[in-house]
């Protein structure tokens, strides 16, 4: 039986036939987005499919507005409440209306390109598709489908749409249009959907701010989640979410309560935006008086852009940046790559349970002893996972701001020699923040001592914290780890933090999390280093530790990875995002939890 709506049950006399006509109105939607890719994606008339032509194009435009008109006037016919349908498809009789205006317009004799408002109305098909895709994005979590697949699945087509944008002639510059492929087109699109970073051409100069905009469209879309954006937009047209996707959404956002999805999914796209926004307001000013890649004064609308791009490269922890080399340079010598871009970094790797809990309590902190307007006198009190989050980031930063410092002076680094105490400062605690998660750098990679490198690619398998925009390990997955060390050696029954015992199920989860990814980053970098046999070992797994744990940073293996170590590196930027054990899970047979335990008998271990 297909599967109506009850808003199409209650509108409308007969319902198949609207099933029906939604069926078709897909088929044109398709048809409308083939065309705008078509017309407007840098195609030269010579290079279309099927000995297509623009005027063929334009005529079948007509055809895509016609049938536009045809099926809201049958679907007014059908209403069986023509004042509720008026109601619920006003946007759709008002966008008719003015689109009727103009053409009356253009008939008389005015002014106007027709080709304007065909565009415009094919646009409007696709949003009014858009809305339907919400629909069957809520239709989907509650189907039941496991969620792991469903996380892979939607990862897996945004990857593939954000490759096949990116082979359009207008998000390439023509003079480099020839040499792009689909390989690297797949790659920039996989690193910027899994927020990595690493790329095969520089961003700024090869890409046209159209293409500019796909890439910045992927790493927004890739850090908060396909299905889960899908979800926040339902939630703001006012759709209801069953119980069966609640229960699919929070498994996504690591949410037990089921009665609380909406909510962390509203504070999700609030707390994004906000940080987003007001990173790019601090980050405007640096660029405004910045050259852009190609060496040229930035005007207001391009410094805006970068900032906007950057701020958001930076929240979501991709590390794209639109220079060839990134922040090095005349970008690193501005207060805000560390008064900003850091703090975005790490609000970004701090995950949002985390954020949950900070921002109340840092609120609590102002209105307290900075407005005196406080009605409680106890602050808000942080969880068992924000304190081990927050001591395991601080210790973190700390360790690698000291170990890039000390080890690039023991080894009388050239490149660092020439820094000021002031700026090696600056750059060591900059390194140690975004080499776990970011992908920036303001100091060359390639100069790094084997030491340093070493150490990167430790605290890259680290990584963020759990429910943030951050991939590696994870921070939690270390510290339940070394907790449990610390437990054997003290003698304990378990591992504690805090006045808390952290229950053994944890335990197993964390082995085997940690066991997983040790061996997808130990199988990458043995693949990379039989196909890169030029490349030196500790720059082989320094490319391997930055794509499994989405970092981006490299020593210049990158642009010189054969095509086989380039699908490897996708892969793994992939596997990486998603993490092992939903992989795992995905793979894995569906079997009931056995009731039974055997007999326990030991064995040797040392």
């Amino acid at each position: 039986m297909t599967h109506l709506t009850s808003t199409t049950r209650i509108l409308f006399r007969r319902p198949e036939r609207i099933r029906l006509a939604d069926i078709l109105l897909c088929v044109v939607g398709l048809l409308a987005a083939g065309i705008l890719i078509l017309r407007y994606g840098g195609f030269a008339e010579s290079a279309l499919p099927l000995g297509l032509t623009f005027d063929t194009l334009e005529t079948a435009e007509y055809i895509v507005v016609a049938w536009l008109i045809v099926d809201r006037c049958y679907r007014f016919y059908l209403a069986s409440d023509r004042k509720a349908f008026c109601k619920v498809y006003w946007l759709d009789l008002l966008f008719l209306a003015a689109f009727a205006i103009c053409l009356l317009w253009l008939v008389a004799g005015g002014n106007g390109e027709p080709g304007n408002f065909l565009a415009a109305a094919q646009t409007y098909l696709l949003l009014v598709l858009g809305l339907r895709a919400v629909n069957a994005n809520q239709r989907l979590a509650a189907s039941g489908i496991p969620t792991s697949w469903m996380f892979i699945g939607s990862f897996a087509l945004l990857c593939l749409i954000g490759s096949a944008l990116l082979m359009l002639p207008a998000a390439i510059r023509p003079e480099h249009y020839e040499s792009w492929s689909y390989l690297d087109s797949l790659f920039t699109a996989t690193s910027a959907t899994c927020v990595t970073g690493l790329v095969v051409v520089d961003t700024g100069t090869f890409f046209t701010p159209l293409g500019q905009g796909i890439i910045l469209t992927m790493i927004q879309l890739g850090a908060i989640g396909l299905m889960l954006f899908g979800a926040i937009l339902a939630f703001l047209t006012g759709k209801s979410m069953s119980m069966r996707s609640s229960e699919t959404f929070g498994e996504m956002l690591g949410q037990d309560q089921i009665g609380g999805v909406v909510r962390v999914m509203r504070y999700v796209i609030f707390t994004t935006l906000i940080a987003e926004a007001i990173g790019a307001a601090m980050l405007y000013p640096m660029f405004r008086e910045s050259l852009d890649a190609f060496g040229q004064p930035l005007s207001a609308s391009a410094a805006l852009g970068h900032a906007v791009f950057h701020s958001v490269s930076a929240f979501c922890n991709a590390g794209f940046a639109l220079y060839e080399t990134n922040l090095a340079g005349p970008l690193a010598s501005h207060w805000q790559i560390l008064g900003v871009i850091a703090p975005l970094i790490v609000l970004g790797g701090l995950g949002f349970i985390v954020l949950r809990d900070v921002l109340p309590w840092l609120s609590w902190q102002l209105r307290h002893h900075v407005l005196r307007r406080s009605t409680s006198n106890l602050p808000p009190r942080f969880s068992l996972h924000t304190k081990l989050v927050l001591v395991a980031t601080l210790v973190l930063i700390v360790f690698g701001a000291v170990a890039t410092a000390g080890l690039n002076e023991c080894s009388n680094n050239p490149e660092w020699a020439k820094l000021s105490a002031s700026e090696k400062f600056g750059a060591s605690l900059f390194q140690s923040v975004t080499t776990r998660t970011a992908g920036f750098n303001t100091i060359d990679m390639d100069q790094m001592p084997d030491s340093a490198k070493f150490i990167f690619c430790g605290l890259m398998t680290i990584g963020g914290s759990p429910g943030g925009t951050a991939g590696g390990m994870k921070t939690i997955t270390v510290v339940i780890l070394v907790l449990a060390v610390l437990a054997l050696l003290r003698r304990r029954s378990g591992p504690e933090a805090f006045g808390r015992t952290l229950p053994a199920g944890l335990i197993h989860r964390a082995l085997t999390l940690a066991t997983i990814y040790l061996a997808l980053l130990a199988t990458t970098t043995l693949l990379l280093s039989a196909m890169l046999p030029d490349e030196q070992f500790i720059d082989v797994m320094f490319e391997a530790s930055s794509a499994c744990g989405t970092v981006g940073l490299s020593t210049g293996v990158t642009t010189r990875l054969t095509p086989g170590a380039e699908l490897v590196i996708t892969f793994a930027m992939f596997l990486g995002r998603l993490g092992p054990l939903t992989l795992i899970f995905a793979l894995a047979p569906r079997k009931r939890a056995a009731d039974y335990i055997y007999p326990e008998e030991p064995v040797a271990v040392c």
